[in-house]
């Protein structure tokens, strides 16, 4: 009898917890990323450490206006056709690999971590 007086307690608090969790759920999917600065550092890049006549300051720099979701939606095609636009084609390809591995791992991880810190920004401690 306690034990299913318990189950139906705990029942009760995940439901409790799911209807406080759900607008908070549908207000971070309804962020808007478009003010994210992506220019600032992160856990991933430094882009003060980027030197300019480099492949990954060139890529950085390239993309640095989209967002983390629009790069997620970039299809193969059109990111070769990007790479092209700042000189790095596949006839050299050690630099594309190096280049898009670059781009898939650290430069689309830079902007989730920068739009994650955007998304926490309201637990900063006011001044």
């Amino acid at each position: 009898m306690k034990l299913q007086e318990n189950r139906q307690k705990l029942s009760f608090l995940i439901l409790i917890i799911a209807v406080f969790m759900l607008p908070m759920k549908i207000s971070a999917q309804k962020q808007n990323y478009q003010n994210c600065i992506y220019a600032k550092r992160s856990n991933i890049i430094d882009p003060d450490t980027l030197k300019p006549n480099f492949d990954e300051y060139k890529i950085f720099w390239h993309f640095v206006k989209l967002t983390y979701k629009q790069l997620k939606e970039l299809e193969p095609l059109e990111i070769k056709a990007e790479f092209k636009k700042i000189g790095i084609t596949t006839k050299e390809n050690d630099r594309f690999v190096d280049a898009y591995s670059f781009f898939d791992t650290r430069v689309i991880g830079h902007k989730k971590s920068c739009e994650n810190i955007q998304h926490f920004d309201f637990l900063k401690p006011k001044q």
